[in-house]
């Protein structure tokens, strides 16, 4: 469904249909610089471990820019969780990085799931 007044997006097709890269409400930087602050170096090593472990995952702000949506695909089922504090995408970022390294099994459903 999309919002009155926004037209269509002609890049989607099915599932993808309410993705629109440039959201008028996303103004400055909400939340979102300084819950990822200082883990540059810690996200580009864990997107090499993902695709060294055949996974993906996507970090994007949430629509009104006050956490990050992590989301780890590893087959059909992706797993989400919501961080809205430095603490809580460290560890988002820790259970990605211990299930790359194939250390955690079952757990990171409990640390990924654990806040929808």
């Amino acid at each position: 469904m999309r919002d009155a007044g926004m037209p269509p997006n002609p890049y989607s097709r099915g599932r993808g249909s309410n993705f629109r890269p440039l959201l008028p409400q996303q103004k400055g930087p909400g939340r979102v610089q300084g819950i990822i602050s200082g883990s540059e170096g810690l996200i580009g090593s864990i997107a090499v471990q993902a695709l060294e472990a055949g996974l993906g995952f996507l970090l994007s702000p949430t629509r009104d820019r006050g956490a990050v949506s992590v989301i780890l695909y590893d087959g059909d089922s992706p797993k989400q969780a919501y961080a809205a504090s430095p603490e809580e995408f460290a560890a988002a970022m820790d259970a990605i990085q211990a299930y790359c390294q194939g250390k955690m099994g079952h757990g990171l459903s409990r640390a990924l799931n654990g806040r929808q």
